[in-house]
């Protein structure tokens, strides 16, 4: 469908177009193809009048398609590595660029908590850290995320931070992410990660694509 026709009635629902009594108009293209991928639309035309309820379901749909979709997003950024050395030489990889990322805490760790922490055998070496390792972990899904944005898949010579600022403790992380082109070289868990995430890549450009029309 070329570009928006001038029409005195739509198309569709043969509603009388902008005139003096009436302001409904045509719906740009982008409107029409968006209502066929997430609705049971077959025309090629919608106005302003006959295209609400039709684009309410199809938003809805998008947001359950945005909803599912990202699940796939998230384990595939978990698989990312995080290292704090330089990339291993098996690796044939580009770099990316800086990625930084901070997180305050309002509290500080106590010594009683850690040492409740290595008298429990069910802790592990990241519960030891108390308070903190919240903000580790808040610090690495935002690196692995701008990694991501970035179309990297792992992070490398990462550097770690803490400040304090009056009653609170920041963390504040930064590395290099890198695009590992030998994804079998990472580890086994990234690499079905990966594989997940190229299946449901195509799910993932519809809705780049239709991001206005989405929201």
């Amino acid at each position: 469908m070329s570009d928006t026709p001038d029409l005195s009635n739509c198309p569709n629902c043969d509603t009388f177009l902008t005139n003096i009594l009436t302001k409904h108009k045509l719906l740009e293209v982008q409107y029409v193809e968006f209502a066929k991928e997430f609705g049971d639309f077959h025309g090629d035309y919608l106005c302003t009048k006959c295209s609400k309820e039709l684009l309410t379901k199809c938003r809805s749909a998008y947001r359950r398609t945005k909803k599912a979709t990202r699940i796939h997003i998230d384990n595939y950024m978990a698989s990312f590595p995080i290292l704090s050395i330089a990339p291993p030489t098996e690796w044939k990889y580009k770099p990316l660029g800086l990625v930084t990322s901070q997180y305050k805490l309002d509290t500080y760790v106590s010594s009683d908590r850690v040492f409740d922490a290595m008298l429990d055998s069910r802790k592990n070496l990241f519960d030891m850290d108390g308070i903190t390792n919240k903000g580790e972990r808040m610090c690495i899904a935002i690196l692995r995320q701008k990694c991501y944005v970035l179309d990297g898949n792992a992070i490398v010579g990462i550097d770690v931070d803490y400040q304090t600022y009056g009653a609170s403790i920041i963390v504040c992380m930064s590395g290099t992410a890198v695009q590992v082109e030998n994804i079998e070289k990472i580890h086994f868990p990234a690499r079905i990660a990966y594989d997940s995430f190229e299946e449901h890549r195509p799910t993932l450009d519809k809705l780049k694509r239709f991001a206005k029309q989405g929201r």
